[in-house]
């Protein structure tokens, strides 16, 4: 016997949460399935801009983010050693509640999965693997296999899940978009990985003149450095040698830090909290949307995470696919709007998010930082706004330009 949902979100990250939390607030019955025994922690995203931070107000839950986590004020970019080429201000816009947002991933969702639960309309479901898809005029059908709770996915129990739309948050691995395009998955990957480290320093480094976030710019180098929380735990995010495993990463850490970070620290004076090698793409499925069946997040597209780019998408992804499913099912529009959701996201990303994301990559991996400030208008321009509040204006446009607002194409709307 099938299980039947309207809506069913493949994938309990941050982006397949948000999808759910947005249905089930539009009274939109919804189930969120996962092959893992529980949500992801591990060490990934914790800038949200001004897009993503709209798209959680939408939801509901960016006061209770915002108290889990904090409000950045400036942000600099660096030589090796500290030297500022450049240094913005962000205390934008007025309200700081509109404003960027700081907080680790892991705890953004939790705090989503928290919300989802409250949903009388919402059903989260871990352990649920999806080994097959197929669809109709009418039906999207998922072939799952069911674990025990606790456990790995194992060939405990198979069964059937029905939706009238499936949207596909699994990630980068996602098995939705490989069903639907096999190995598919148009873009580039680049040489040199991204460590991605939560380390607590044992020093004060705001007395060395650090900001929220730094970025140091060095072709080996190369590297984030921004606060976490509001105590001393910091992320550095650094590019490293290719192909090396795990356990040579980890060796070669000490090293790394005590070339890159300030005041040079030997390992006595930090914690490694934790730490995330991943490979660093830009990847665009070739549609969003097939029949009954959408991608959102990772899914969609990767791109590199320098910029905050990265979930920042994807949660403005999470805001657009909820608005337009949930549009055709309460009969505020018809399916062409999913097309839309199609059309306008990868347009969207191509010419915003995948554009911006490589240029910073490179940047901060940039052969000559010792030129890069004559060369480099964008540095430039954070050097001139000073307050001005014309350009702040414009800065903010420039950040929003990833956004877009769907429901423009409900009926009421055209009327």
């Amino acid at each position: 016997m099938a299980n039947n949902y309207p809506v069913i979100v493949v994938g309990a990250g941050p982006v397949g949460l948000l999808t759910a939390l947005k249905l089930a607030r539009q009274q939109i019955k919804v189930a969120v399935l996962d092959q893992s025994p529980s949500t992801n922690d591990s060490p990934r995203a914790i800038l949200y801009g001004l897009p993503a931070v709209k798209v959680l107000h939408q939801a509901g839950v960016a006061d209770e983010l915002r108290a889990a986590g904090y409000t950045p004020t400036r942000v600099s970019w660096r030589k090796l050693g500290g030297e500022i080429m450049a240094r913005l201000d962000i205390t934008y816009p007025e309200k700081v509640q509109d404003r960027t947002l700081v907080l680790p991933v892991g705890e953004l969702t939790s705090i989503l999965y928290q919300s989802v639960l409250k949903e009388p309309t919402a059903t989260v479901l871990f352990n649920h693997k999806i080994t097959s898809i197929k669809q109709s005029n009418d039906k999207a059908v998922l072939n799952v296999t069911v674990g025990e709770a606790g456990n790995t996915v194992d060939n405990d129990r198979q069964a059937i899940f029905e939706a009238d739309y499936v949207v596909a948050c699994d990630g980068a691995s996602s098995i939705i978009r490989k069903s639907l395009f096999q190995n598919e998955f148009p873009g580039m990957t680049w040489e040199k990985p991204l460590i991605a480290t939560n380390l607590r320093f044992h020093f004060d480094l705001n007395s060395l003149d650090y900001d929220d976030a730094n970025f140091i710019h060095h072709p080996e180098h190369g590297h984030l450095l921004a606060r976490i929380d509001k105590t001393d735990l910091w992320r550095v995010a650094y590019v490293d040698e290719p192909n090396l495993s795990p356990e040579e990463y980890r060796a070669r850490l000490p090293e790394k830090m005590k070339i890159m970070l300030p005041g040079n620290p030997d390992p006595d004076q930090y914690t490694v909290v934790a730490m995330n090698p991943y490979r660093v793409h830009q990847r665009l499925a070739p549609s969003f949307r097939v029949g009954r069946f959408l991608l959102a997040g990772d899914a969609a597209h990767l791109n590199s995470p320098f910029g905050g780019l990265g979930l920042t998408t994807g949660i403005v992804d999470a805001g657009a696919v909820s608005d337009c499913v949930g549009a055709v099912l309460s009969g505020k529009a018809d399916e062409t709007i999913l097309d839309k959701y199609n059309e306008i996201r990868r347009d969207l990303f191509i010419n915003e998010s995948d554009k911006w994301s490589r240029i910073n990559y490179l940047r901060v991996t940039d052969p000559d930082p010792e030129t890069l400030l004559e060369r480099d208008r964008f540095l430039q321009t954070m050097n001139a706004v000073k307050g001005d509040p014309a350009m702040i204006e414009k800065l903010k446009e420039i950040e929003m330009a990833i956004y877009h607002d769907f429901t423009a194409y409900y009926k009421q709307a055209s009327e």
